[in-house]
């Protein structure tokens, strides 16, 4: 166990082993074995920060994501995703909703 920001968290772990793997290219490079970990706050179990290490490099190419809780959406968000290209930033979260209508007609 460890502290994040005051909090408890785990990491856990994972690496994709089957093939295809679920982020893949139609280039060359074909399937992108993904291995990593997410962070988790141990009193809520919601996800802090996750990273995601694609292929085998040296180093790999990875992607890091943090979240945060969102008090309006009363769950938790991504703030940032940093990857070998840049970063990006995200906010302004908003809940859509669809309502949907059902008139049956009988025949006789």
């Amino acid at each position: 166990m460890e502290k994040s920001g005051g909090a408890a968290v785990r990491y856990v772990g994972f690496e994709e082993t089957s093939r295809p793997t679920i982020i893949r290219s139609d280039a060359a490079h074909g399937n992108f074995p993904a291995r990593g970990y997410f962070l988790i706050d141990e009193g809520s179990g919601r996800v802090v920060r996750s990273e995601i290490a694609l292929g085998h490099g040296v180093p790999p190419p990875s992607i890091v994501t943090s979240f945060r809780f969102d008090d309006d959406l009363q769950l938790n968000v991504p703030i940032e995703m940093r990857d070998p290209l840049g970063v990006a930033t995200y906010g302004r979260f908003r809940r859509f909703s669809v309502e949907t209508e059902e008139h049956l007609r009988l025949h006789d």
